[in-house]
């Protein structure tokens, strides 16, 4: 039994909008801020990387907190 071309095709989905990022990786937080994973690390033993949130074995970084830590370091060299 033969198919017609109308039953062959496949229904699409609309595509979605790309989602907004809300939290960084600390990995992706690092190349975002061009900085290395080492650096990151010193930073969070002196209590100055940005604050992070566990979820699971994850560990995030929000944007928020990616932003406030920028106005951060920027008034610290002020």
């Amino acid at each position: 039994m033969m198919s017609t071309a109308k039953e062959r095709t496949k229904v699409r989905k609309k595509a979605e909008p790309p989602m907004t990022q809300l939290a960084y990786t600390v990995p992706e937080f690092c190349r975002a801020f061009r900085i290395s994973e080492r650096h990151y690390l010193n930073l969070r033993y002196a209590g100055k990387a940005p604050t992070e949130m566990r979820v699971g074995r994850r560990v995030l970084i929000s944007v928020e907190s990616a932003q406030a830590w920028v106005k951060a370091r920027e008034l610290e060299k002020a």
